[in-house]
C-alpha cells in the first residue's frame, strides 16, 4: 500500500515523525482535557471546553501565519523546529502548574501549545507533497494522515490507560473509580473535592511531561528536516517534464 521507495526521502520520513507527533502529542491529550478540567478545577462541562477551544484558537492563529510566511519566502524548516519546541514547553508548563489556578492560567498554556502545534501542522502536507513524485501525492498525503491518526490512536489508548489506573489506584475506599463522575464529585463535601482534585493533578502531571518529551522527539525530527524551499521541491522527472518546450 504504501511504496517503500518514498521512505528514502529524508523529507518524507521527517513529516511523517512530525505527523505522527501531533497525533500522539495533542490529538491523544484533547479527548481528556474536559475531564481533567471537570475534577481537577471543579469546573461544569461546559467551562471545561474552554481550554480546548483556547487550543484550536491557538492551531488557528499558528496555521495562518506560517502559511503567509511560507506562502512569502517558500522557506518552511524553522516553523517544525520552532513550533515543536513550543510545544514541548507549553506541555512541560502544563506538568508543573499548581493547583487552585484559575482557568485562564491552563487554558493561555494550551494556547501556547496550540500555536506551536499550529505552526506546522498543515504546512508539513505541504512539505510531503513537494518532495514526493507526482504520481505518488495522493498515497503520501493518505499516509501523512494515516501516521497521524495512528499516533492518536494509540496515544489515545495509552494516555486513557494510564488515567483510568491511576485514578482508581489512588482514590480512597469510600469512592469507586467506575461510578465516578464530574456531577457525583461537585455533589460531594469539600474534603472529596479536594482529594478528587488532588488525585487528578497528580495523575496527569506525568502525562503531560512524557507528552512533552513527546514534542522534544519532534524537535529532533524537525531539526533533520533538509532545508530549502517548496519552490525547489520537485522530483527529478517534474523538473525534466517543465523543461521541455510545449509543442
Amino acid at each position: 500500500m504504501i511504496p517503500l521507495p518514498l521512505l528514502r526521502d529524508r523529507t518524507i520520513v521527517a513529516c511523517l515523525a512530525l505527523s505522527a507527533i501531533i497525533g500522539t502529542g495533542l490529538f491523544a491529550m484533547t479527548s481528556y482535557l474536559p475531564t481533567y478540567f471537570q475534577m481537577a478545577y471543579r469546573t461544569s462541562a461546559t467551562v471545561s471546553g474552554v481550554v480546548p477551544i483556547a487550543t484550536v484558537l491557538g492551531m488557528l492563529v499558528g496555521n495562518l501565519v506560517t502559511g503567509f510566511l511560507v506562502g512569502r519566502t517558500g522557506r518552511y524548516r524553522v516553523y517544525p523546529i520552532i513550533g515543536t519546541i513550543l510545544g514541548a514547553i507549553g506541555m512541560l508548563g502544563m506538568s508543573v502548574l499548581p493547583l487552585g489556578l484559575p482557568l485562564w492560567a491552563p487554558a493561555a498554556v494550551m494556547t501556547f501549545v496550540g500555536l506551536g502545534t499550529g505552526a506546522f501542522m498543515n504546512l508539513i502536507f505541504t512539505v510531503v507533497q513537494s518532495a514526493a513524485p507526482r504520481e505518488a501525492l495522493g498515497t503520501i498525503t493518505a499516509t501523512t494522515n494515516l501516521v497521524r491518526q495512528i499516533g492518536s490512536t494509540l496515544g489515545t489508548a495509552v494516555v486513557g490507560g494510564v488515567v483510568g489506573f491511576g485514578v482508581a489506584a489512588l482514590l480512597p475506599s469510600s469512592l469507586d473509580a467506575s461510578t465516578l463522575t464530574p456531577q457525583l464529585v461537585h455533589g460531594s463535601t469539600d474534603a472529596v473535592q479536594d482529594a478528587v482534585a488532588l488525585i487528578y493533578h497528580d495523575v496527569y502531571a506525568p502525562i503531560f511531561a512524557v507528552l512533552a518529551g513527546v514534542y522534544a522527539l519532534g524537535i529532533i525530527a524537525a531539526i533533520l528536516l533538509p532545508a530549502g524551499r517548496l519552490s525547489d521541491e520537485h522530483p527529478a522527472e517534474s523538473v525534466q517534464e517543465s523543461a521541455v518546450p510545449a509543442a
